[in-house]
């Protein structure tokens, strides 16, 4: 075995997996591409097949991973595991700098590593993940590039059927089932991410329409704002085409920020961890026509007696420091609740 997927589609109950050699590039199979587009990074584990919840069994030896994974494994890793937790003075403070650095109409996310020392039971948390959050992506993969990853993610990234491709615009935080209506803060975040969208798909031609005004998505105990986008499929669509648009549109405003340059910078000058895949795009590419993409967030890395969870957040001129500490603490117990370690 030299590399592994399960996951399961949002709204559907069946499981998928394989297992491989992961290959370079865009092919058939369950494709992997990092935060920083590297050339390296972009896989895809080619091997597939359908199974049932009661064959989740035929994948325990491999999710064992204590067991059946050697240290060495981990140490081919493209990425380095962060060593330890951000302390929440030195977020407020990367914070507060990225507020300084940004402009009006602008927007850079500011991530928050959490790391502990256990080891997971993967196939028990992949199915507390999958019941807990039926509309969300729910992953779990390992190539000697990525590592293993774990998680639900509640992010489109792109996908395709037919003629029409469909992405969205995700932004904006706050505990689910809130009354109030949305804030200017996270309003304003999530306009700013709609419009960086639309501008891609207008640089490229595409005819699309959206959904007005966003509605509000659950991602389990908490939920966000939510626009959908459907667009025309381009007559020249194939990998070549598919390839570069991907670049432009990966990472996505929501976990990278716009202008994208700049949050970029941003990031690698404020960040002194990896982000690796966290912020990366992850899914099934069957054909041209029929793939599913979806933002790698809301996931951690998992090493036999480590694991990372990455918890970013939308900063703008009117972020509040605490208050993102706040959302980033929401965003891992809505994960970390749902994990399952061994004895």
């Amino acid at each position: 075995m030299d590399s592994f997927f399960i996951y399961r589609l949002p709204g559907e109950s069946s499981f998928h997996g394989g297992a491989g050699t992961p290959r370079n590039g865009i092919h058939p199979g369950f494709v992997l591409s990092s935060f920083y587009n590297d050339e390296a990074a972009l896989l895809t584990i080619e091997a597939e097949k359908d199974f049932s919840i009661s064959d989740l069994t035929l994948f325990q030896d491999i999710l064992n991973y204590d067991e059946s994974f050697s240290e060495e494994l981990f140490q081919r890793a493209l990425y380095p595991l962060p060593e330890s937790s951000i302390s929440k003075e030195q977020h407020l403070k990367n914070v507060a700098d990225i507020i300084k650095a940004l402009g009006n109409g602008e927007k850079a996310i500011c991530c928050a590593p959490i790391c502990g020392d256990d080891t997971l039971n993967l196939t028990q948390s992949f199915l507390n993940l999958a019941e807990s959050f039926p509309t969300a992506f729910v992953f779990c993969f390992y190539s000697p590039q990525s590592g293993i990853w774990i998680g639900a993610s509640p992010e489109l990234l792109m996908k395709k059927n037919e003629k029409q491709l469909c992405t969205i615009a995700l932004a904006g935080t706050r505990p689910a089932g809130t009354a109030e209506d949305w804030d200017e803060k996270n309003i304003e975040e999530q306009k700013l991410v709609t419009d960086y969208i639309a501008s891609v798909l207008d640089a490229y031609s595409l005819t699309f329409h959206f959904d007005s005004p966003p509605i509000t998505k659950n991602a389990g105990s908490i939920e966000h704002l939510c626009t959908s986008f459907y667009i025309d499929s381009p007559k020249n669509f194939d990998k070549i085409w598919f390839s570069r648009f991907l670049s432009d549109f990966s990472p996505t405003p929501a976990l990278c920020g716009m202008p994208k340059n700049k949050a970029y910078n941003l990031i690698k000058r404020t960040e002194i961890f990896s982000r690796g895949y966290y912020g990366g795009f992850i899914g099934p590419y069957n054909s041209d026509d029929d793939f599913s993409f979806f933002v790698l967030l809301r996931g951690l890395r998992v090493e036999r007696k480590r694991w990372c969870f990455y918890a970013g957040g939308g900063i703008t001129k009117s972020s509040d420091p605490q208050m993102e500490w706040d959302e980033t603490r929401r965003k891992a117990s809505s994960i970390l609740d749902k994990i399952s370690y061994k004895e």
